[in-house]
């Protein structure tokens, strides 16, 4: 990406945060839509216990793209010169897995967690450069379709983090880098579209060449 692409995407993206669906669709019509529903969608999906639709079997692919289609139609709504940008991070799975070091050496080799791209993250695991610096993390309201946690927030029903703005916990489960799950590199996604049923890809799709990465970075502060 040229530096102008990168800087229209992260301008449109960042819209997603700082306008609610409401405003929104009035000033960029009907395809938009923002982050705090995006949000609450996926909590509606994925917050049941004994039925995770987003999460896992066939509900993964079919689910994670109907919400990236949505998400891409939201951001060209603001900007149509821009998509999401496909990051491979099999080239920095693969770079780890080289240069034999552990999980969080991803932070060495990729540029996203930077004022440039998303922002690093402070002691208090706030993001603190970039777009999303201190961003509030969104509530329910009266026509919300989700329970919040206990403190009001739209978050995993398992993750009571009181924390009032967007956190990102990086490499780190409980105090401990969970060194066994690493960073998906080529052999991983090889090994996925080695499946030999659909039932097989469906199963592995998700655990081997997705999930890890969210363990990596994204989990939030507890």
């Amino acid at each position: 990406m040229t530096i102008a692409d990168r800087e229209a995407f992260l301008n449109a993206a960042a819209t997603l945060w700082n306008t609610d669906t409401f405003t929104g669709r009035a000033q960029y019509g009907s395809k938009y839509t923002s982050m705090a529903t995006f949000v609450e969608e996926h909590a509606l999906a994925s917050n049941n216990i004994r039925c995770d639709a987003y999460h896992e079997g066939t509900g993964f692919i079919t689910h994670h793209l109907a919400l990236q289609n949505s998400f891409d139609a939201s951001i060209r709504a603001v900007d149509p010169s821009v998509i999401t940008p496909y990051w491979d991070f099999t080239i920095e799975g693969q770079m780890i897995v080289d240069a034999q070091k552990s999980p969080s050496h991803l932070l060495k080799v990729s540029p996203f967690y930077s004022s440039e791209w998303f922002g690093s993250t402070d002691n208090l695991d706030h993001i603190v450069t970039s777009r999303w610096a201190h961003k509030p993390m969104p509530r329910t309201s009266a026509s919300s379709v989700v329970n919040p946690n206990s403190f009001g927030f739209v978050r995993s029903y398992w993750n009571n983090n009181p924390d009032p703005e967007i956190t990102r916990r990086l490499f780190d489960v409980c105090g401990v880098e969970p060194i066994y799950k690493t960073v998906p590199a080529c052999s991983d996604h090889y090994s996925v579209m080695q499946s030999s049923t659909l039932g097989i890809f469906q199963m592995t799709s998700p655990g081997y060449g997705h999930g890890p990465l969210h363990v990596r970075t994204g989990q939030g502060r507890a």
